[in-house]
C-alpha cells in the first residue's frame, strides 16, 4: 500500500495525510511518497492511495478507508458525525482560501507557486500541473464570488478605474510613471478586498472549530491544522493570513512551519513508466 503526495506547501490535503499517518499510522505498513507523481492519478489529483487495485483520491476518501480498514477511531456516533461534517466544511471553505492564496494571488503565484513545480517534477511534466491547478482554483473561488462576475460595488468601481487608467493615453515618461503608480494602488486596493473575503471565511471556520471542540488528533482537526500550515507557509510573500493569525489568533500560528518536500527528480523515462502504470 502506498500514498503519493504533492511535495509543495500549496496542497493542504497532502500535508494533512502526512500528519494523519504520523499520528495514527505507526502500525500501518504503508509507503509515503512525496513524489508529486500526478501521472499515477486518473485525473491528476493528489494525494492518491494505492491499495492493491484500489485507487482513492483526496484526504477524506483516504482517511475514511484507512480508518475503517484499521479501526483507528472509537469515537461516539455524535463525534464521528461532527468530525465528518467539519471535514466537509474545511474542504469547501478553507480550500477557497488556499486556492486564492497560492494560485490567484498574483504575488504568491509569481514568486512561489508557478516556479515550485520545476523543483517537483521533471521536464516536460512540470508545466501542466500549475495551469490545471490554477484553472481549478478559479472555479473553486468562483463559488465564493472571488474573481467572479458577482463582485461587490466597491470592487466593480475599482475595476472600472483600472480599465480607465489602462485606456488613458500617456504622452511622456512622467505621465506613464503617474499612471503606473495609480494602477499599482488600484491593484493593492483590489487585493485588500479579496483578502478580506478570505479572512472572513477563515474567521468563520475558526469560530466553528472552537465551538465544536473536537479532539486534536481527530481527522478533521488534523486537516484544519494542515490548512493553517499551508496558508502560513514562509513561501508566501503575500502573507495576509499569517499576519491576521498573528494579530488575532497567535495560538494557531505554527511554531514550526511546514516546508516543501522536494523529491529526487525522476527522469523522463521514469515518469513515462509511472504514466504507463495507469494502462497496465
Amino acid at each position: 500500500m502506498s500514498i503519493h503526495l504533492w511535495g509543495g506547501t500549496f496542497d493542504a490535503e497532502s500535508i494533512a495525510i502526512a500528519q494523519f499517518l504520523a499520528a495514527h499510522g505507526g502500525h500501518i505498513d504503508i509507503q509515503l511518497n512525496y513524489d508529486s507523481n500526478y501521472l499515477l492519478s486518473p485525473n491528476g489529483k493528489l494525494p492518491l492511495l494505492k491499495d492493491g487495485s484500489l485507487l482513492l483520491q483526496g484526504y477524506k476518501e483516504i482517511v475514511d478507508h484507512l480508518s475503517t480498514k484499521f479501526h483507528l477511531f472509537e469515537y461516539s456516533t455524535e463525534t464521528n458525525l461532527l468530525d465528518q461534517g467539519l471535514i466537509e466544511h474545511l474542504l469547501k471553505s478553507m480550500d477557497i482560501v488556499t486556492s486564492y492564496n497560492y494560485f490567484l494571488n498574483k504575488v504568491n503565484y509569481d514568486n512561489y507557486t508557478r516556479g515550485v513545480f520545476k523543483q517537483l517534477l521533471p521536464f516536460p511534466f512540470q508545466y501542466k500541473p500549475p495551469l490545471n491547478l490554477k484553472s481549478a482554483a478559479l472555479a473553486t473561488c468562483e463559488t465564493a464570488g472571488i474573481s467572479s462576475s458577482e463582485d461587490s460595488d466597491q470592487l466593480l468601481q475599482l475595476k472600472e478605474r483600472q480599465k480607465s487608467l489602462l485606456e488613458t493615453p500617456v504622452l511622456s515618461n512622467f505621465d506613464k510613471s503617474k499612471r503606473d503608480a495609480s494602477l499599482k494602488q488600484v491593484l493593492y486596493e483590489m487585493d485588500i478586498l479579496t483578502n478580506m473575503r478570505c479572512i472572513t471565511m477563515l474567521e468563520d471556520t475558526i469560530k466553528l472549530v472552537t465551538d465544536l471542540q473536537l479532539p486534536q488528533d481527530s481527522s478533521s482537526m488534523i486537516l484544519f491544522q494542515a490548512y493553517i500550515l499551508s496558508n502560513t507557509s514562509p513561501n508566501l510573500k503575500a502573507d495576509f493570513v499569517a499576519q491576521y493569525l498573528q494579530r488575532n489568533h497567535p495560538n494557531l500560528v505554527p511554531s514550526q512551519p511546514f516546508t516543501d518536500q522536494i523529491p529526487d527528480i525522476v527522469s523522463f523515462t521514469q515518469a513515462c513508466r509511472s504514466l504507463a502504470q495507469n494502462y497496465l
